[in-house]
């Protein structure tokens, strides 16, 4: 594998392959050496990857939680994802093309590898995938913070999906836009559930504090 990574941009076919491969060791030690090798050439794989990017539902603290069934392991996914974010701008195009991706993975990791690059033009893609069901996006584009994304996820809050209701909760928290004081207050008179009341109580808060200065 240093060899590959030695070698460039010369090896990215060869790791592309062994990206497909059935055992798990050899597919992380792939993409791993991809991260290394790095550029545009890397991209197309790395995405292919993703398909092993897992994130847990939208409970606890923050959102996005990755799932462990053991703490010391490390997802193939998430490392692809990691080094799309460190490829940067060449990645961005094609991550936003994987929003649209048929494989839950794929959709999710591109949005958390954009929401990690915080590159504008990935904003209105990501409100597409918002508006689609993907509430990875929402996080995204929280952490983007561009003021565009505020009245599409101001009417995510209307969503009958809770998962989408709370992310979009808390990327409007995350924003900080006076603008979705008002959509907030009317979703938390209606929401009974419990866990969206808190979160959009912190979301409410970090609003106003945003506006006090």
């Amino acid at each position: 594998w240093d060899k590959c990574v030695q070698i460039g941009t010369a090896a990215i076919p060869v790791l592309s392959l062994r990206i497909r491969s059935s055992e798990r060791t050899i597919r992380m030690h792939a993409v791993e050496a991809l991260g290394q090798i790095g550029g545009p050439l890397a991209v197309k794989p790395l995405i292919e990857a993703l398909r092993e990017y897992k994130i847990e539902s939208m409970d606890g603290d923050g959102f996005g939680l990755r799932v462990r069934t053991d703490p010391t392991e490390v997802f193939v996914g998430q490392v692809a994802a990691a080094a799309l974010v460190k490829i940067g701008d060449a990645a961005v195009e094609l991550l936003c093309a994987a929003l649209n991706h048929r494989d839950d993975g794929v959709r999710e990791g591109a949005a958390a590898a954009l929401g990690q690059i915080r590159d504008t033009r990935a904003v209105e893609p990501l409100i597409d995938a918002l508006n689609k069901g993907n509430e990875w996006a929402a996080e995204a584009l929280a952490n983007i913070g561009d003021s565009r994304a505020v009245d599409p996820l101001c009417a995510v809050l209307k969503s009958k999906d809770l998962g989408m209701r709370r992310a979009a909760t808390k990327a409007l928290g995350q924003i900080g836009d006076p603008r979705a004081m008002e959509p907030l207050l009317e979703a938390f008179k209606v929401n009974i559930d419990q866990s969206l009341h808190e979160d959009t109580d912190v979301a409410l808060q970090q609003i106003r504090k945003k506006q006090a200065g």
